[in-house]
């Protein structure tokens, strides 16, 4: 059957974009007030925070569609190994985390904040 199945449905889906999307303003405000860094303004009109909030939010997207990908690749009650096919897959091995890497390098560049790409470093080693 196509579409999201019972155990990954849609309120989980939004459950977890209002999770990231809240813990990215969380992140974006915690920069701006630890380091002190007054070039922060979560609504500054600029290309960079323009362009920044693109990426994440179509990167966001991108992990969204693989994982829906991945949440529809056994029938029900199905057990087998399948390889996962379509969108990335073909180009990368995991491209539900590509597309969470570079969401938050989007919040990164959106935030301006060094905090911001202190905390994208590790998710890259990671």
């Amino acid at each position: 059957s196509s579409g999201i199945n019972a155990e990954y449905g849609v309120v989980t889906v939004i459950e977890i974009a209002l999770f990231y999307s809240l813990g990215a303003i969380v992140t974006a405000y915690n920069c701006h007030v630890m380091t002190g860094d007054r070039r922060f303004n979560f609504l500054d009109d600029t290309v960079r925070v323009r362009v920044g909030i693109a990426i994440y939010f179509f990167r966001q997207l991108t992990n969204l569609y693989h994982h829906y990908i991945l949440a529809n690749l056994r029938s029900p009650g199905s057990f087998r190994y399948v390889v996962p096919t379509g969108g990335l897959f073909g180009l990368v091995v995991c491209p539900q985390y590509l597309g969470e890497l570079l969401s938050w390098l989007g919040f990164s560049i959106a935030s301006y904040a060094y905090g911001a790409y202190l905390c994208y470093v590790p998710m890259i080693v990671y």
